[in-house]
């Protein structure tokens, strides 16, 4: 009568210890609770790690939505603030991630020193942005003209200070900032650039 009853015993254990191994071979689900990335033009999700119970529920929310809706399964583009509700197959709750998209860097690649000769016509520093953006130029006839300007909270758009709003034409040394003013996927960055236009050569006097 006592080895039935041993080996059911042992059954039993053997059963509980394989649930056991079960439960332990299945970690919780652990995301980061922030992440970050920058602004590329690209849908960029998450990063969420591999699980063995199927594919994951993941619901991209933007600042102002509630995060206990539906949401939207395509990851966001645009840089901004995002919730994100991450479930494994079965759970109720989940887990909520703070995403942030941040806005993409500027850079302005121009010679700080340019040159030109006087002809009667506007010039223009050369100037050109990396990822290509209209870029806008605001030209000064001193330096303490452009670094007020500079120190202001409106820079470079600042009203009371001397300035040229176009390309200027006569001889003389202008200071430029060339900038981009920035939008809701690109940072505002400016460059600073020395314009001299050199006076028309004379041509010499027949004898």
């Amino acid at each position: 009568m006592k080895s039935p009853l041993i080996a059911f015993t042992i059954l039993l254990f053997l059963g509980s210890c394989a649930s056991v191994d079960t439960e332990k071979n299945v970690p919780p689900l652990t995301v980061a609770a922030y992440q970050q990335t920058v602004y590329n033009g690209m849908p960029q999700p998450i990063e969420v790690p591999r699980t063995d119970r199927g594919p994951l529920e993941i619901r991209y929310f933007s600042a102002g939505e509630e995060p206990d809706g539906e949401g939207s399964e395509d990851p966001p583009i645009a840089a901004g603030v995002y919730y994100v509700r991450v479930r494994q197959p079965g759970d109720d709750s989940g887990l909520m991630v703070e995403y942030h998209i941040g806005k993409a860097p500027v850079t302005i690649i121009a010679e700080p020193v340019q040159e030109a000769v006087y002809n009667g016509s506007p010039k223009s520093v050369a100037a050109r942005s990396e990822p290509s953006l209209g870029l806008n130029a605001v030209y000064y006839p001193t330096r303490e003209a452009r670094e007020a300007a500079a120190g202001s909270s409106a820079a470079p758009d600042v009203r009371g200070y001397t300035r040229v709003e176009r390309a200027p034409i006569e001889p003389g040394t202008y200071y430029v900032t060339v900038y981009y003013s920035g939008d809701a996927n690109y940072q505002y960055t400016k460059f600073d650039i020395e314009l001299i236009i050199h006076p028309a050569a004379r041509r010499p006097e027949r004898q």
